[in-house]
């Protein structure tokens, strides 16, 4: 498989990093990188990845107040992560180390609720453990601050355009959208006011996957993007247009015919304006490479 095709795709900086697609270990090479880049760890061995975690996945050593502390880190890659966690991956540790005096770190992908951070540093306060919690946000943030360690485990759309000065993808991309887009819409709904929620749903999802690959693939141009969300708010009223001029209750129009009517004939002005947008569009994305 090509190295570059299995890092997971980051669609935009408004989306959430997709640590939980990395493979584990995967995700442990890169809290690897972040504790040497981002948190100063010296000396660093990584136990974990030979399996053999139980002084931890990652060890290391941190200059705190003119003395050289001992890290033990434990990684969780994690949906979901609980007091219970916590409390078990800190006594994994001290079941191999009872005298342990240094610092226990434990980098999460998940988030960590204030009560389970809590009652876990109650816990560990009973266990006289200094402890330090980088759940995924923190470790997003931090992650995001390292561009080097972005581009080695994601693929983002950055690379994306520069493999791709020319924005051919992105117009051919649009283009594909819009027909396919206009073609399925008139499919999808002539006659079918009994599949109307099902057809609605499928035009929806059509809408929602292209969006989010030409967003992917134009997050450089925030001029292009506004561009793109009047589309996607026409392409809505489309889908909402069509929806009630179709419906119906009981076998029965939900609105009267002349009100179907109106709501079609509206359509076929914004399918007007649906194309005009998308060629300007088109237009601004020439422009912008030229």
């Amino acid at each position: 498989m090509n190295k570059e095709s299995s890092k997971p795709l980051i669609v935009s900086s408004q989306y959430t990093l997709p640590f939980l697609q990395l493979d584990p270990r995967r995700f442990e090479d890169l809290c690897l990188r972040v504790c040497a880049l981002k948190y100063d760890l010296k000396n660093i061995e990584h136990p974990g990845r030979s399996g053999a975690d139980g002084g931890g996945d990652i060890r290391g050593y941190l200059q705190k107040d003119g003395k050289e502390i001992l890290i033990i880190i434990q990684v969780k890659r994690y949906e979901k992560i609980s007091k219970g966690d916590l409390v078990e991956a800190l006594d994994k540790i001290l079941v191999e180390s009872p005298n342990f005096s240094g610092e226990f770190w434990i980098i999460t992908s998940a988030s960590v609720s204030k009560n389970a951070r809590d009652q876990f540093g109650e816990d560990a306060i009973k266990k006289n453990v200094n402890f330090r919690i980088i759940e995924g946000s923190v470790l997003e943030g931090d992650v995001r601050s390292l561009p080097e360690v972005l581009e080695e485990f994601f693929a983002t759309p950055i690379k994306a355009l520069s493999r791709d000065p020319t924005a051919s993808k992105i117009i051919k991309r649009l283009q594909l959208f819009e027909d396919e887009f206009l073609m399925e819409l008139d499919r999808s709904f002539a006659g079918n006011s009994v599949l109307i929620n099902e057809r609605q749903k499928l035009m929806g999802d059509i809408l929602r996957v292209a969006m989010l690959e030409l967003r992917s693939e134009m997050a450089l141009f925030s001029e292009n993007l506004e561009d793109l969300m009047r589309i996607q708010m026409t392409a809505m009223r489309m889908i909402g247009n069509y929806k009630f001029a179709g419906e119906t209750v009981d076998g029965r129009p939900l609105w009267g015919a002349d009100q179907a009517c109106k709501a079609l004939l509206e359509n076929e002005s914004k399918r007007a304006e649906f194309r005009k947008l998308c060629e300007a569009l088109r237009s601004r994305i020439r422009q912008d490479f030229s």
